[in-house]
Formats: structure tokens, sequence, C-alpha cells
């Protein structure tokens, strides 16, 4: 495991070494400029926000307009579809990149490749550079701005990952591993979680019930489908990939097989706790199981309210997987794309974008912005494996390309809670179940 202060050092050190190109070299003419995006317009309230945005304006001879789109009830599309095909100039939007490949391919997407652009700060953290592209083209760029600008406020804030928790005192009392050792032994693996998850599923009050088990997943509301994406890809295997600008569903390789009969495993132990709406991570701070998938912005929650002690791991790797990788659910990862019919210099809206959201030391020091992002991981946490483990996600972040709404169609992604639901029921196997739906879901690839 990295230790802490070298590698606060060096991953910082990389992330904020390179600097802004000066943003005064850009005029736009006193244009009006929209920016439209899922609730932007909360990203800039109060005299101070105003006053740099009013400085941005001055730098880039630019009015910014702020337009709030709700992006799941189609508002952000509908404006870029109508912007674009009047031929309209005057925007840029803050998109869901996952699901807007299908507006790149059918051209509604500026191509960047030619532009010069420095990474973001969460562009290098993420260092996830296919995510931006598709078919050979890059249309998106600075990924999830809003979480750099929250800790120019001081704020903890950390890109969408999993990550699993476990309730270290009930595990030293009922004599379970250390998963700190597991992990940094090398052992941390799927085989060695589903036992520690047999071994924690318990009738702790004789009754004849289980009242305790192993594991609990994220929140009903995910869905089934989100927590099997996620372990798919911890056996580094894909769902759907481009091949020469074309999509192919993947789920019958061995690798995405092999991670589907897990998930039956687990089912078929009883090692998973029943899901509520609340969360399962009520599941953790109550005691009812004893290792929890969940996504940083719990930890306050589990923080405040669990009295037992808790610690941190990255997911368990699968025997295809050669390192540990921190799942993303396959939804709202944001980034920015300009409309092919811009009026102004994609190079200029770039560097706007990265101004306005303040990526960079001119805006706030090196050592600044590492006390403040420690200083809000630590109070969330209970030890420094903790965020050592955090870090190392946030450094080893695995997203399922194309797997969206957008992307497979409402139909075909909606689909996945059929395909789920009979796969968790254990009465076919993964690999029949992915014969009986390849061709309707590849049949729709193929169309898009």
């Amino acid at each position: 495991m990295k230790r802490l202060s070298l590698l606060l050092f060096v991953m910082l050190a990389v992330l904020f070494m390179s600097s802004f190109a000066f943003a005064g070299q850009y005029d736009l003419g006193g244009a009006t400029l929209r920016l439209v995006g899922h609730n932007i317009d909360n990203e800039f309230e109060g005299p101070v926000d105003e006053e740099h945005v009013a400085e941005i304006e001055a730098l880039f001879n630019v009015d910014i307009e702020f337009v709030t789109a709700h992006w799941d009830h189609g508002e952000v599309t509908e404006d870029l579809e109508s912007s674009v095909l009047a031929g309209e100039g005057n925007s840029i939007y803050k998109v869901d990149t996952i699901q807007s490949y299908q507006y790149a391919a059918e051209g509604f997407f500026y191509p960047l490749d030619h532009f010069s652009y420095e990474k973001g700060v969460l562009d290098k953290l993420i260092d996830a550079p296919e995510i931006f592209r598709f078919d050979g083209q890059k249309y998106f760029f600075n990924v999830e701005p809003e979480n750099v600008y929250s800790l120019y406020h001081d704020e903890y804030a950390a890109p969408n990952m999993s990550l699993i928790a476990w309730n270290k005192t009930k595990f030293e009392e009922q004599g379970l591993p250390n998963l700190y050792d597991l992990y940094e032994a090398g052992e941390w693996t799927w085989d060695t979680f589903l036992d520690v998850a047999i071994d924690a599923t318990q009738d702790t009050t004789g009754d004849g019930e289980i009242d305790q088990w192993g594991f609990s997943g994220y929140a009903r509301w995910e869905g089934d489908r989100e927590r099997a994406i996620k372990w798919i890809l911890t056996n580094d295997a894909e769902i759907i990939r481009e091949v020469d600008g074309n999509l192919e569903l993947v789920l019958n390789e061995p690798e995405a097989i092999e991670a589907m009969e897990f998930l039956q495993r687990k089912v078929d132990e009883g090692v998973v706790a029943p899901m509520q709406w609340e969360g399962g991570h009520d599941h953790l701070i109550n005691g009812k199981s004893l290792m929890l998938n969940f996504r940083p912005w719990t930890l306050g929650a589990i923080n405040d309210n669990m009295e037992d002690d808790f610690g941190i791991v990255p997911f368990p790797k699968g025997p295809n997987a050669d390192q540990h990788v921190a799942p993303k659910p396959p939804m709202h990862i944001w980034s920015w794309a300009i409309p092919a019919t811009t009026d102004h210099d994609p190079e200029a809206l770039m560097a706007l974008i990265r101004e306005l959201y303040k990526d960079s030391t001119e805006y706030v020091p090196l050592e600044e912005l590492a006390d403040k992002f420690w200083a809000g991981a630590s109070m969330l946490v209970r030890d420094r494996e903790s965020v050592d483990n955090m870090v190392y996600g946030l450094e080893n972040i695995s997203i399922p390309k194309f797997v969206s709404p957008t992307t497979m169609g409402e139909d075909i992604f909606n689909m996945g809670h059929d395909f789920m639901g009979d796969l968790l029921s254990l009465e076919r196997s993964p690999g029949a179940l992915v014969d009986e739906y390849y061709d309707v879901i590849q049949t729709h690839l193929d169309e898009m």
C-alpha cells in the first residue's frame, strides 16, 4: 500500500505542475455565451462567485449566461438538438459523457483533437482518455469540473466511485480476518471476499433467522444492473466495446461470464443483506451487514452515526484482473462538449471552462489545495489506511464505457433489470441468459 505522505506529495505535485494557457489571449468579441447544464445554477452563487464570474467575463470579453436544464428530463439534450439543428453557435454543454456518444456519432459535437488543451485536475486524476473519445475523435473535456471548484470552497469532493467499507470492531470481535492485512498481502480476491462474507453471515440471536449479513449493496434504487456492472469491472471485463466505430456487446466473453457466475455464487450463499430504499450504508451503521459497497458521499452519514470502528479497502479483484479498481456507476460522468455549430474558437471555450472552475494553482497554491483535500477526507474516516485506499481508488477508477440508456436505448437498457432478475434467480446460467438477450441488444447497437 502506498504511504500517505509520499503519495500526497507526488500525486498532487504531478496534478498541479501544469498551468493554464493565459486566458487573456482569447477574445470572444463581447458575445453572449450560454453554459447549459444539469443544476448549473447551483455552482456559482453568492458575492464571491459572482465577482469571479465577472472577472472571467472581462478576461474573455464575453457575457456568460448560465442555463439550468435537467438531464434526466431530457432538457439538456433537447436544448442541444434544437440549437444545433437551428445552426446556432452561442452555447456549450455540460453533458453526461457516457450518455452522449450517440450525439457524437450523429455529428452534434465539435471534434477537439486539433486544439491545445492542458488536462484539468480530475482529468489527470481519473486519466481515462478513452472516455472522451468516440470513433477515433475527442469530443469531451474537463471531466466533473464542479468537484474541483468545491475543493476551492473548502469542501471535500471526490469523483463518483465505489469502494468497500467494513466493520473493524465486529470483525475483530468475531475473529474475522483484518481486510487491511489481506489487501496488503495480495489476498483480497473474490474468493477471499466470499469466504469472509460467508463467515460474517450469522444468526447472532439464536432464533433461527439470519440477522447479520456479510455484505450489502449501495441502495435499492441503484438497481441490480449497476451492482452487477461493478463486479464485471473488477474482473477486467467489458460490457460493450467499440470496434472500428461500431459497438459490440461482449457480455459473452469469458471474463464477463465469470463475473456473472460469481454474482450467482454470492446470491446462492445468502451473504447479501436485503436492500432498502434508504441505502445500504444503514445496514453497515446498524450492524446488519459487516461489509458495504459505498460511494464517498455517504461517508459523512457513516462516520457521524456508526458507533463501531470502520475501515475502507478497494473492491476485491477477480481472477482475470491484475489490479484492484474502484468501479464507477455507468451514468453521470459530467464533462463539457462544444456544439458542431459553434461560433467561437473551441480552444478559447476550453480555456474559459478551466478558468471559470478555477482548475489551476493560479487560484489555489499546491500546498493549500493539498491541505484542503486531506483535511476534508481525514474528517470522514477513522484511520490512515482508509485515506490511502481512497486515494488509490481515485487513481484507479474503472468506468463502463457505452453502458447507458442513450447509447443502448431506454428499452434495452431497462431490460437489464429483467436480465439481472433472471440471473439472480439462479434458474439459468449466465451463458444461457446472454445467448437469450444477445441478438436484441446487438441489433439495437447496430441500428444506433
